[in-house]
């Protein structure tokens, strides 16, 4: 996973990265940072390895900010492995509530990183405190602003409803739009939701990653619509085995009812039911799915 943060404000990126040479997909989210908030980095912490390159010391050193490489295998940059900690635990938490087999994973990261991008962070809530008026005053706290806030939207507050919008669950079903002119097809098609698609690599006015169930393609949408609380990769759960009425469990200390005293506990049962005036067969016709 590349993984990239701003150290005072918290705002980062991840990718999932096919390869391990991450040096040109760094340079790209600095320049893209200085281009949102105009500010020089100071100093850049760096992994030795995938992210140590020549032409990564070259772009920071012509803007003159000093380098520093962590050893390998050592935490030496606490601050980008708690983010990271807190990215691995979102990613299993959707896995988790979809349903999602391994492989899907990487999928996960990009909508994940957006979730920390658009959260206040723990910090910055111990800061301001509990909400009420400031000590003393008769002033109202300030909400903290949210990394996203405080870089894209340069500082300024946002409507925090606004900024969850579009924030779809993982592997939900969903109806997308289908790309281009579909003449008298359907206006959509029925899918789960990958979540979107990284700003990187996404070119076109196609932000969205679905499945679709049809013929088990992924493919790109520019609009959807996600059905909250369906997860169609989650398994059923499993029909019980047991279809007598006193089906014995098999636990220790329980006694294992015969056949016989089965069915005279069955036609008691009747007995009783036909006593308080309902029928059996008028009340729960053949075919009736019971729970």
């Amino acid at each position: 996973i590349a993984h990239f943060h701003d150290l005072a404000s918290n705002f980062g990126y991840a990718e999932a990265s096919a390869s391990k040479s991450l040096s040109d997909l760094f340079i790209y989210w600095a320049k893209n940072l200085f281009n949102l908030t105009g500010v020089k980095p100071q100093r850049v912490r760096i992994d030795d390895g995938e992210y140590n390159s020549t032409r990564v010391t070259l772009y920071f050193e012509e803007l003159g900010c000093e380098i520093v490489v962590n050893l390998a295998g050592i935490h030496e940059n606490p601050t980008i492995e708690r983010r990271h900690r807190t990215l691995l635990e979102i990613i299993n938490a959707c896995m988790h509530r979809g349903g999602a087999g391994p492989k899907l994973w990487e999928f996960c990261v990009p909508w994940s990183n957006h979730v920390i991008n658009i959260t206040i962070s723990i910090k910055d809530l111990r800061k301001v405190g509990s909400p009420g008026k400031v000590k003393g005053t008769n002033v109202d706290k300030v909400r903290p602003l949210t990394p996203f806030e405080k870089v894209v939207n340069k500082g300024e507050p946002l409507d925090m409803k606004k900024l969850w919008d579009n924030v779809y669950p993982m592997f939900a079903r969903c109806v997308a739009q289908p790309l281009g002119d579909v003449g008298h097809e359907a206006r959509g098609f029925v899918g789960v939701y990958l979540g979107f698609i990284p700003s990187v690599h996404n070119v076109a006015q196609h932000g969205h990653y679905v499945l679709r169930i049809s013929d088990k393609r992924i493919v790109k949408a520019r609009s959807i619509k996600v059905h909250h609380g369906i997860y169609p990769l989650r398994p059923d759960p499993s029909k019980s085995l047991s279809t007598g009425a006193m089906a014995p469990s098999g636990g220790e200390g329980e006694s294992k009812a015969s056949s016989e005293e089965v069915a005279i506990a069955s036609e008691e049962q009747a007995a009783t039911v036909s006593d308080i005036g309902i029928v059996m067969g008028e009340k729960f016709p053949k075919g009736t799915l019971v729970m």
